[in-house]
């Protein structure tokens, strides 16, 4: 029901070692550069390219090769002051190379985007064709309209404006969001769900996170995914996975619109998704990108090739 216009069959010029080509067209709504369109060649390999339109005539996106262009994932930031040769507090924004790499591995072009004014989101994601809410430092509660409990770490009223401000825009542009701990929890707070601002113990599953570096990326649980989810389906109809664990706030009250699909053995929501089906969205508590080699790959393989491209 999202496709529009009429599949187009020929050989295309600047494509010629392809022989036969069908082109379905997916619209999204205010976007320039026309829509994104799903090639597929005459060795039935399908390709995902950006459709740019004058009059009738279509015209696939392509590189100077005249390869079919892959698509462009935007990613989010953290902005931290950290010490470098220049300056002992060198403000930078940074990104664990783990993200940028799990896109690239999955197929798609990841670019990464500093902090923006809300205003701007939706003028810098036009012309990307997926956004992935990255992980860092905790929601303001102001934003969820709760009083802080004193517990909050690293808040930055410049990245809360930013990545909300982004959350938003890929919802109303309809643009495929893959949201992954802080980026998971903006995303429920952007649709109006709040958080627990602290929700460790000190003998449960979820304990307050290490000053080790191999205890915090060793910690492992268990989570029960929801049949027929969205992450079901990506983890090849699993109902039941072990993740990592590195987070000491979680999702409290679901926003609307949105349902749980997974949950730790203490009750704890670990992921959430539009009821609406239609909407593009995977969204969890955990650090897929840490644990790639133990499955979680095909988190990011479902983001770029169902999500994005399909």
């Amino acid at each position: 029901e999202d496709h529009v216009g009429m599949t187009y069959a020929g050989g295309l010029h600047h494509l010629d070692r392809v022989e036969f080509v069908a082109v379905v067209f997916k619209a999204f709504p205010g976007q320039p550069g026309g829509p994104v369109g799903f090639v597929l060649d005459n060795q039935a390999t399908t390709h995902l390219a950006r459709l740019t339109g004058l009059g009738s005539a279509w015209q696939v996106r392509t590189d100077e090769n005249g390869a079919v262009s892959k698509p462009r994932i935007a990613m989010t930031t953290w902005r931290r002051t950290i010490a470098t040769f220049i300056s002992a507090e060198t403000d930078l924004y940074t990104l664990g190379a783990e993200y940028p790499g799990s896109i690239a591995a999955a197929g798609g072009l990841p670019v990464l985007l500093p902090h923006h004014d809300p205003a701007d989101c939706a003028d810098v994601l036009r012309g990307f064709d997926g956004l992935v809410m990255v992980g860092g430092d905790d929601v303001s509660p102001a934003r969820y309209g709760h009083a802080d409990l004193g517990c909050n770490k690293g808040m930055s009223e410049s990245a809360d404006a930013s990545d909300l401000g982004f959350a938003r825009a890929a919802i109303e542009l309809d643009i495929p969001i893959f949201g992954i701990c802080r980026g998971y929890q903006v995303l429920n707070v952007a649709m109006g769900g709040t958080l627990h601002q602290d929700m460790t113990t000190g003998d449960g599953i979820h304990r307050p996170i290490s000053a080790a570096p191999d205890e915090v990326i060793g910690t492992r649980h268990s989570v029960r995914i929801a049949e027929g989810s969205r992450l079901s389906l990506a983890y090849g109809g699993m109902t039941e996975h072990v993740v990592n664990s590195i987070h000491h706030q979680a999702v409290d009250t679901v926003a609307p619109g949105f349902a749980a699909v997974a949950w730790a053995p203490d009750g704890t929501i670990e992921a959430i998704e539009p009821t609406d089906a239609a909407c593009r969205v995977l969204a969890v508590q955990w650090h897929p990108e840490k644990i790639v080699h133990e499955g979680d790959e095909s988190l990011f393989a479902h983001f770029v090739a169902e999500m994005v491209g399909g």
